[in-house]
Order: structure tokens, then C-alpha cells, then sequence
């Protein structure tokens, strides 16, 4: 579920679509309501969904999709298109183009003020973010399902099936870190400040 500034809400529907609510009128902004991976350069509300999960909004009102094994981003009453992952689940692809490079089941999304798109890649137990150029990197987790990390630097930290993610002003990232039961909490641009907050949740 995203919010706009208008207080217009967004959310994925398993059902593959994604709706908007407005003055209390729900209505669909992408998805055909058929599973599958069909659509992209095309408009979104034609656009198969392969159960759609996070969304994140820009400021510009773009909205991204955490869409199978694909991130991508529409407009409403737009086209649709692919931003990252393909529609084979896979890994890697640090330092080269998203679009080139594997996800595995992402979910949550959110998207900082400088523009950049951070992915809890949940199968690949990582947090990544891609940049206005469209790169992509690792910014935590180490891709293996465990817990360490606390107090370090975040790329070397283990996440286990993180689920949400968030970015708030001051460019902190927090993480659902769903099998350690633990919200975690980095910033990009150091290298010790993994913490959790709070433990044990």
C-alpha cells in the first residue's frame, strides 16, 4: 500500500491488478486480472501481473510494482515497463544494468528523495538499490538466510526473507527483516551502522 500527497491510496491486489482508492471509489490502474508477464511498452491496465506485491511512489507520481521476479513502473492511464529482474527469478547482477540483473521474489519497495529504488529482494535475502542510471547494487545482506550483522557494515550483514523496506528523510534505510523477527535500520553511506529496532519483535 502506497499513499500519494493528495491522500489518494494505491495497492497491490494478489488478483493481478493494482487499484487506487479516491474518494471512496476504487478503481483499477493496472493489471488485466490475468497472471503472466505480458505488457510491457504497452498501456498498464492491459498488462498481465504475475502477483503483484510492493509498491513505491516517486515524486514525479511514477508508481513501481514489485511484480514476480520484475520490478516495474507505470503511470496511470499509461504505459508500463520493466525496470529491474526479468521473469526468471535469479541472482546477481551488482554493478551492471537492473535490467540485466537477476531478483528473486522481491517485495517491498521505497523510493528515496534522491531518487534512488530500494528492493527487498527477499528470495536473494538482500536489500538493493537502483540508481537514476538505472544500475544496480547490494547495499545489504550478504544473500545468506541468517542473522548477523549489527553494528557493521551493512553489505556484510545476513538478512533472512526481508519483506518491507523503507527510506525516510534523512536517507536511513529500515528493513522488515521477517524471519529474524526484527526491524533493522542502515545508512548507505556508512560502513557501522546496522542496527535493529527493536530486537525481538
Amino acid at each position: 500500500v502506497v499513499v500519494d500527497t493528495s491522500g489518494t491510496l494505491y495497492l497491490a491486489d494478489y488478483s493481478n491488478r493494482v487499484r487506487r482508492v479516491s474518494g471512496g471509489v476504487i478503481t483499477t490502474v493496472a493489471g488485466s486480472g490475468v497472471y503472466g508477464t505480458a505488457g510491457d511498452e504497452g498501456s498498464a491496465l492491459a498488462a498481465h501481473l504475475a502477483g503483484p506485491n510492493g509498491l513505491a511512489l516517486d515524486s514525479t507520481g511514477n508508481l513501481y510494482v514489485a511484480d514476480g521476479s520484475r520490478i516495474r513502473r507505470f503511470r496511470p492511464g499509461g504505459t508500463i515497463t520493466t525496470v529491474a529482474g526479468s521473469v526468471v527469478p535469479g541472482a546477481g547482477g551488482d554493478g551492471g544494468a537492473a535490467l540485466a540483473a537477476g531478483l528473486n521474489y522481491p517485495a517491498g519497495l521505497a523510493v528515496s528523495a534522491s531518487g534512488g529504488l530500494y528492493i527487498a529482494d527477499s528470495g536473494n535475502h538482500r536489500v538493493r538499490e537502483v540508481d537514476s542510471a538505472g544500475v544496480i547494487r547490494t547495499v545489504a545482506g550478504t544473500g545468506t538466510a541468517n542473522f548477523s550483522g549489527d553494528g557493521g557494515e551493512p553489505a556484510g550483514a545476513s538478512l533472512y526473507d526481508p519483506r518491507g523496506v523503507a527510506v525516510d528523510g534523512s536517507g536511513q534505510v529500515y528493513v522488515a527483516d521477517s524471519r529474524n523477527q526484527r526491524v533493522r535500520r542502515f545508512t548507505v553511506t556508512s560502513t557501522t551502522s546496522f542496527a535493529t529496532v527493536p530486537a525481538g519483535l
